[in-house]
């Protein structure tokens, strides 16, 4: 049996040492020989019948070293199982080039891999500290949701000429030359925007105008710093360029429409809230504020929960070996790295690592796992949100159960929905572990301390 030693080489790295002996691969050696015989079309000899010394000499060497690399992997995954040696990532092989092979002559080999050990990571979750926010609801963003769910069920009306900055244009952007002349190759797109979106100044050459007008500006002229970021997006430029912003466009109008609210009362209520009974005004400012707080107490958990992130990533130790993690950035990938590649990604590969390492054993710690009936649920939740948010199955909601079964058995499904589920949970469980300070905000500051996610 082939034997391995340990060595330690740095901070949570070690090497093992493989080392196999002719009588540990012979036995396979003459196992893969055999099959070969078995197996083997040469001319001059039967199917079956082919002399072992003639098979040695064609194939023994080839044998022999997939025998005793097999070996040697086999022999480092069952050491670290025996011996319970906590690694992250695999061995990685330190392998030299093969001297000649004599299956005549056989001989030993050795074979070196490197290990990274898993670092002990000693914290507690109760000690993170953190603030929930109360955004608070005011009659003015109740106002803004309910004018906004008058247009969504509004009326769309098409109009003559542009008479109001609540128009909604299609128009057609075509990138022109300094004469003012359509570029062959240039940029052409449909789209639609708002008339209230334009500068003020455009806005104003804007009224009067009818379908197939239209007008010639640069962009940075025709829309406000708060809107050109997106144009430029929907255009395919860069928004952070600023030369993209001076280009010039032809804007020309394919259609003026104009989205009549809809009026207040039993019908509209009805629309907006299909599984309420909504008789007035009051009853419906109600709905509408219990919804901004819903909404609103969701963000708040998320802002929180990137605050634990946030704490846990900055404030828990955690030693890495980073000699091992660099060979791992090198080899790792698709394509092989230099060291100078490897060490310019360090630092967010490091970062990655790290809250790998510290969710791992909050998963165990805290007991997380995802099961079926979280996909089920995750994939019943998308089919409501695809719907609006809102269906009125009655007693019966058999059918989308039904569909949600068939979607959270999809291996895509799951391979996208895992992440979400794990980190869900995960914060959830952390969440009811801290007792955070308690902070009453406007939307606006509120908006403002938003951080991008990272798990």
């Amino acid at each position: 049996m082939a034997t391995v030693t340990r060595e330690n080489i740095g901070l949570l790295h070690d090497k093992l040492t493989v080392n196999i002996t002719p009588a540990d691969y012979k036995k396979s050696y003459d196992a893969s020989l055999k099959k070969y015989a078995e197996n083997a079309n040469i001319p001059g000899f039967r199917k079956g019948k082919v002399p072992t010394s003639v098979l040695a000499k064609m194939y023994g060497e080839k044998i022999i070293v997939d025998e005793v690399l097999r070996l040697s992997e086999k022999s480092v995954d069952e050491y670290i199982k025996s011996e319970k040696i906590d690694t992250f990532f695999y061995p990685i092989p330190v392998f030299s080039k093969f001297e000649k092979v004599d299956v005549n002559n056989p001989k030993e080999f050795s074979f070196d891999f490197e290990i990274g050990l898993r670092p002990t990571i000693d914290f507690k979750p109760e000690e993170v500290k953190a603030t929930r926010y109360v955004i608070q609801v005011t009659d003015d963003l109740i106002n803004q949701q309910i004018a906004a769910l008058q247009d969504q069920f509004g009326e769309q009306i098409e109009r003559e000429t542009v008479t109001s900055d609540e128009d909604l244009l299609n128009i057609t952007f075509d990138e022109v030359d300094a004469d003012g002349n359509v570029i062959e190759d240039g940029i052409s797109k449909a789209t639609s925007v708002n008339v209230k979106h334009f500068t003020e100044e455009k806005i104003k050459s804007l009224y009067g105008l009818k379908v197939n007008d239209g007008i010639t500006v640069t962009l940075a002229e025709a829309f406000p710093e708060n809107v050109i970021g997106s144009v430029l997006e929907d255009l395919g430029l860069n928004k952070e360029d600023n030369e993209s912003a001076e280009k010039t466009f032809k804007i020309s109008i394919t259609k003026i429409g104009f989205q009549k609210k809809a009026e207040l009362g039993e019908d509209f209520f009805s629309k907006v809230y299909t599984t309420k009974e909504i008789k007035s005004e009051e009853e419906l400012r109600a709905a509408v504020l219990e919804e901004i707080q819903t909404y609103f107490a969701i963000e708040s958990s998320k802002q929180l929960h990137d605050q634990i992130y946030h704490h846990l990533i900055d404030n828990v130790p955690v030693e890495l070996p980073q000699e091992f993690v660099l060979k791992a950035i090198e080899i790792g990938g698709e394509k092989k790295k230099t060291r100078e590649e490897a060490i310019e990604e360090y630092p967010k590969f490091a970062q990655q690592l790290k809250w790998s390492l510290i969710t791992a054993q909050l998963r165990v710690s805290e007991n997380i796992s995802v099961e079926n009936e979280d996909y089920l649920n995750t994939a019943k939740a998308q089919i409501l949100q695809y719907f609006g948010g809102q269906m009125n199955f009655g007693t019966d909601d058999s059918w989308l159960t039904e569909m949600a079964e068939k979607t959270s058995t999809q291996k895509k499904f799951r391979e996208e929905a895992y992440s979400k589920i794990f980190a869900d949970k995960l914060f959830s469980a952390l969440e009811q572990k801290i007792t955070p300070s308690e902070e009453s905000i406007d939307l606006e500051s509120f908006s403002s301390k938003v951080h991008h996610h990272h798990f």
